[in-house]
């Protein structure tokens, strides 16, 4: 699956998707993100996201380098937990965060690369 920066899924994916990223400048994000970009001339990408019938722990897992920031109600998400692997090519970083219900938007920011595949998926 492959996905475009600023698009709205009509539901979680339930495999790994492909987000192709624009340059920083050009993507308009909910709130600026939390942490300023290594490098100012970084790409960056949104996704919306639906809610889930349940709230819980959301994983959501990076296969490269980037600041994640989740965005629901307006505010930001706060991780409840991370990992991260700068020598597990394909599995940079997992993020944690612990969502309500209501749709959500995933902001990646300091992104290297032109796309990052991306996992979003419920913790047991």
């Amino acid at each position: 699956m492959t996905a475009k920066t600023g698009d709205r899924l009509p539901r979680l994916p339930s495999t790994a998707l492909v987000l192709h990223l624009d340059t920083a400048n050009d993507v308009k994000f909910v709130l600026p993100p939390e942490r300023k970009p290594k490098a100012a001339e970084g790409l960056a990408g949104t996704l919306s996201l639906p809610g889930s019938p349940k709230s819980g722990i959301y994983q959501v897992t990076l296969s490269d380098e980037a600041w994640i920031d989740l965005v629901q109600d307006g505010r930001y998400a706060h991780s409840v937990g991370s990992t991260g692997r700068s020598d597990c090519p394909g599995l940079r970083k997992s993020v944690r965060f612990d969502l309500g219900p209501s749709p959500f938007v995933l902001q990646l920011s300091g992104v290297t690369s032109k796309e990052i595949s991306i996992v979003v998926a419920t913790t047991p």
